[in-house]
């Protein structure tokens, strides 16, 4: 069973993508997690004015609960470790500096916010991933490439890992990260780099202009999954002259 997320539509497929069905709410969705086959968050705007809101289910997208964020004009990212825990980023309607950081232990019913200083560029996170209630790494585009910024109790401070290439190494922005504990993480986009440090210094595994993987062209990856330490599957959507492609690697140490 898996939910995905298409021009602000909720879809469902239970055999693979032979079909599927439209399952959204109210919502105008940007993002979805969903730690098991019943249980999801979405993430996005309301549908109908254009402030923060936010849909969960319990019974795989049968009915949808939402709540919205009136002070929020929308939220970007959200990830679900658990059923009950679950943490997103939000961004002011009022130009307010900086994202807003919300987090649930309950299943949604009381959400925890404030504000957070993730020192990453002027676009703030663009991707996250959160292994528990605890510990979660985003990226997002910094000056010069992409940047990681890590949290370890609860999103109250973060800091910035430390990406050990030479000085001028070029690396690409990093689209998106993926957790598979508290201290493995792997992170993509133009090059491919990981942590086993819960996020305080990265390796560069993958350079950049190397993540063509085959499909013969240079190519951003844009997602990955890594389900344990030592396995990820990464995808890049492709260009209206390429198709997309999928890559999947495994590492021994």
């Amino acid at each position: 069973d898996c939910m995905a997320i298409g021009g602000g539509d909720i879809v469902r497929t239970t055999n693979d993508w032979v079909t599927s069905e439209d399952v959204s709410s109210a919502l105008d969705a940007t993002a979805i997690s969903c730690p098991n086959v019943s249980d999801c968050t979405a993430v996005g705007q309301s549908g109908f004015q254009e402030i923060a809101m936010l849909a969960t289910t319990r019974n795989a997208g049968a009915t949808w609960k939402t709540l919205t964020f009136p002070s929020l004009r929308e939220l970007d990212l959200v990830t679900c470790p658990t059923a009950n825990d679950c943490t997103a980023f939000g961004t002011y309607a009022d130009g307010h500096t900086g994202p807003q950081y919300l987090a649930t232990t309950d299943g949604g019913v009381k959400w925890t916010r404030h504000n957070v200083s993730l020192g990453l560029g002027p676009f703030g996170a663009i991707a996250m991933s959160c292994s528990t209630s605890r510990d979660c790494v985003v990226s997002g585009p910094g000056p010069e490439h992409g940047e990681i910024a890590f949290t370890h109790n609860d999103g109250m401070t973060w800091r910035n890992g430390d990406i050990a290439v030479p000085d001028g190494t070029i690396l690409g922005d990093y689209e998106a990260v993926s957790c598979s504990s508290s201290s493995d993480c792997t992170a993509v986009g133009g090059s491919v780099i990981d942590t086993t440090d819960g996020g305080a210094t990265w390796t560069l595994r993958v350079p950049f202009g190397k993540t063509e993987f085959g499909t013969g062209y240079e190519e951003y990856l844009d997602t990955v999954s890594c389900p344990t330490s030592k396995y990820c599957m990464a995808a890049s959507i492709g260009s209206a002259s390429f198709s997309g492609a999928v890559i999947t690697t495994t590492r021994s140490e």
